[in-house]
């Protein structure tokens, strides 16, 4: 059985490609330890997380799943397993009117960790501005058993 979260749809986790070539079987390329993270998120935000937006005619059309065609070919990224998201979140107490910034992002990650929330978030990238977040395999972790890596 595919786990699909009750919070989202499909054309917020594919390309439009990947949407139009796969249909519902889109679902297989994802992986179900990502879709539980980000539907986490979402009830924890209230809502507020934005991934691909291409279907209400948004320019985020490679947030979480990139086919390996994205990158040229081979790639060891998460998003060509289906284990990354670039996640935009929100909230209505963030400096800038509601969009919160990278560190304000990777903030509200630590804290759900430290909560004991998103325990398939293994890993968090750093020193960019925007969120990333995977679900990787690794043993690597730290002080929140979330490994925290720089591009």
């Amino acid at each position: 059985m595919i786990y699909k979260p009750a919070n989202f749809i499909l054309q917020e986790l594919v390309s439009r490609r990947v949407y139009e070539e796969r249909g519902d079987r889109a679902w297989e390329l994802l992986d179900e330890k990502l879709l539980r993270s980000l539907q986490e998120i979402r009830e924890y935000t209230g809502g507020r997380v934005v991934l691909n937006d291409w279907y209400w005619k948004g320019n985020r059309e490679y947030q979480v799943f990139r086919e390996m065609e994205y990158y040229g070919g081979r790639s060891y990224s998460q998003h060509a397993f289906g284990r990354a998201a670039d996640p935009r979140l929100y909230n209505s107490n963030s400096s800038g009117g509601g969009k919160m910034t990278a560190d304000e992002s990777r903030d509200l990650i630590l804290s759900m960790k430290r909560m004991g929330k998103l325990e398939f978030v293994t890993a968090m990238e750093d020193i960019v501005d925007w969120l990333h977040i995977d679900c990787r395999m690794t043993e690597r972790g730290g002080e929140e058993d979330l490994f925290i890596f720089k591009p």
